[in-house]
């Protein structure tokens, strides 16, 4: 055997141990499933930004809670907008669900966290 099949027959090994792994870990499937609907969905976000002001600060993310979850996070300006983000993912069929925990409403509607309690 040459050296150059010894080689490809490594890989070939290598790849039969780590494949499993990977498909087994539902975590991580569901993770690159997630990633591959943001890839999909991309022109349709490009195009409801241009469509819908205040969500240019708005990105997906592969949450890993939840055992993979479909994210998003930055800031936007209502309660309303949240609510229109929420109807947008859902039109795109997200494989698996949504997690809005990490946007910031900062308009003038945003809970003020900063104001202290009286008694």
């Amino acid at each position: 055997m040459r050296n150059s099949e010894k080689r490809l027959l490594v890989i070939v090994l290598l790849l039969a141990c780590i494949v499993p792994f990977v498909w087994s870990n539902s975590q991580l499937f569901h993770v690159w499933r997630v990633q591959k609907h943001i890839q999909r969905i991309g022109p349709a976000w490009e195009a409801f930004q241009r469509t819908n002001s205040g969500f240019e600060g708005v990105q997906f993310f592969a949450y890993t809670g939840g055992n993979g979850m479909l994210g998003a996070y930055g800031a936007i300006g209502t309660e309303e907008q949240v609510q229109r983000l929420r109807r947008f993912i859902d039109v795109t069929s997200p494989p698996r669900p949504v997690y809005l925990g990490a946007l910031r409403v900062v308009g003038d509607d945003a809970p003020d966290t900063n104001k202290l309690s009286k008694p």
